[in-house]
């Protein structure tokens, strides 16, 4: 089964070029805009603390979580009262 395709689907047009193509274009080319590409690389490739320290993110995030929950609690009472 050889299906023959028109020119325009085989070799088709250059995409045309935008103004955010030329500005990525532009900032590529500043200084040091590698390093920080690759400093983003290596950020976004890195393991989060809740997984690099799972105990002490816990025992961190449980009394966090209480005292905002009672203060929010007491708010709402203090509010309640006050009206």
């Amino acid at each position: 089964m050889n299906v023959d395709l028109p020119d325009w689907m085989r070799n088709p047009p250059p995409r045309a070029v935008t103004w955010r193509d030329r500005v990525g274009a532009g900032v590529t080319r500043l200084p040091g805009a590698a390093a920080l590409r690759r400093f983003r690389w290596r950020w976004e490739q890195r393991d989060p603390l809740h997984r690099r320290f799972p105990r002490l993110t816990a025992s961190l995030a449980v009394p966090l979580a209480f005292v905002a929950i009672m203060a929010l609690i007491s708010l709402a009472y203090w509010l309640y009262l006050s009206a």
